[in-house]
């Protein structure tokens, strides 16, 4: 009885503590769906963005005009989170997705947490496999 009891707390604690540094669903979504203005609705006032090497500070209307413009180029589907961490507040999440043409790895790094989420940068970068 005690060994049932033990079980059952955890698997309850494993589904209903959500795991610390998972890609925020809110976020996901809004890439997934490649919409650049659910994306920036997580924006900081400026956002660091690196495309393809490219590595700019632009204002959140920039770096949406920024996204918006690559997410026509490349729409993305299939966006599976494949590390996260962070420490406090300050959390990152990588993870790949495919676009019609190409395969990109991104990484977002934001802070807070639940309703107050803010992307601080935003790295895309075609996905070589490693």
């Amino acid at each position: 009885m005690r060994k049932i009891i033990i079980i059952t707390t955890i698997v309850l604690l494993a589904v209903v503590v959500p795991a610390k540094g998972n890609l925020p669903a809110g976020i996901a979504t809004a890439f997934k769906s490649g919409n650049a203005d659910k994306v920036a609705t997580y924006f900081e006032a400026t956002v660091e963005m690196a495309i393809d090497g490219k590595r700019t500070m632009y204002s959140k209307a920039q770096a949406t005009q920024v996204l918006s413009d690559f997410f026509k180029a490349n729409k993305p589907s299939n966006l599976v989170e494949k590390h996260n961490g962070g420490s406090g507040n300050s959390q990152f999440s990588v993870f790949t997705f495919s676009s019609n043409s190409s395969k990109f790895r991104a990484t977002i790094f934001y802070k807070g947490k639940d309703n107050d989420l803010r992307i601080s940068k935003v790295n895309i970068e075609k996905d070589t496999g490693f």
